[in-house]
């Protein structure tokens, strides 16, 4: 019979296959047009300014994507984990549902997946997300928990409000350790936008003079590779870094020129120099990795 002629069986096959394909394309377009386009405005407290910058560094306009364009996006669903360094946000247990930064970076700019984010927050805390960091733990920017909006959920048990987004992770594992410096989960909340760059312009701002010079395991490059993950934060060199210790990265290598041990000191334990000190000790850094950030934020000195 001609339903059992290996040739027909191959064309209902291929068939088939066209209506799964072209079923499926559909399905994504359909997807597509019901999306929220990016806006040129901020229309509500909750969307997220998304600033671009090509590879001169030079900053396209902005765009700003609503919560419901955002939730339109691929989700990923995880349960929060605790973290001792960044105690203000909600303990373990808590189920997380949001869009992986690498999702989000396709969906904005798919001619480029390796560009490097920065969480900028309300208070001018910023956390950098290089490519290659956002490859190895895949961040996400959370938006609901337990199915509220951070703000619901925070009024509903008391607590700190993390709105309008901030980043966790399903399994974060570090990734590397510089003397007594290991790879840190950025947690960064109240996020209120994000900046998209190549990598290369990411910390051009604070490489040290001559770094393609110095030799492998120098103390001033193991203090770069510290300071733009632990300092970058909140200090800034011009418009790069963050702007709430309201500190420049130029200020820094100031005291670590004219006042070394002072830096030191600070940097390991700032409340023990002042108590009402903001800044995060860093208990854990023994003298190696002290004199390495010092080393390196001298040759920002003045």
């Amino acid at each position: 019979m001609l339903g059992h002629h290996p040739r027909y069986a191959a064309f209902m096959l291929r068939r088939v296959s066209l209506i799964l394909a072209l079923s499926l394309a559909l399905q994504i377009a359909g997807q597509q047009a019901r999306r929220p386009a990016p806006a040129t405005h901020r229309h509500s407290p909750s969307d997220l300014e998304v600033i671009t910058l090509d590879p001169t560094g030079r900053q396209k306009p902005s765009i700003f994507l609503s919560r419901a364009y955002l939730s339109s996006l691929p989700q990923t669903t995880t349960r929060i984990h605790a973290d001792e360094d960044f105690p203000e946000l909600p303990t373990s247990g808590t189920r997380i549902s949001g869009v992986d930064l690498e999702t989000l970076i396709h969906a904005i700019d798919p001619s480029n997946p390796n560009l490097a984010a920065v969480a900028i927050c309300r208070d001018e805390y910023i956390s950098p997300f290089p490519s290659q960091t956002i490859g190895q733990h895949h961040p996400i920017l959370a938006l609901t928990m337990d199915d509220l909006s951070p703000h619901a959920w925070a009024v509903k048990h008391h607590t700190y409000d993390p709105s309008p987004y901030f980043v966790t992770y399903q399994n974060f594992v570090p990734a590397f350790h510089i003397l007594a410096h290991q790879d840190r989960a950025q947690h960064p909340a109240e996020i209120v936008g994000l900046k998209l760059l190549p990598t290369s312009l990411l910390v051009a701002a604070i490489t040290p003079p001559g770094a393609d010079q110095l030799p492998p395991g120098s103390p001033i490059l193991d203090g770069f590779q510290i300071a733009q993950q632990n300092c970058f934060r909140c200090h800034n060199s011009g418009e790069t870094g963050g702007k709430k210790a309201h500190r420049t990265w130029q200020q820094l290598g100031e005291v670590a020129k004219s006042r070394p041990e002072f830096f030191a000191d600070w940097v390991h334990n700032p409340q023990s120099i002042d108590p009402k000190s903001k800044m995060p000790p860093n208990l854990k850094y023994d003298q190696a990795t002290l004199k390495a950030l010092t080393r390196y934020f001298q040759t920002f000195a003045p």
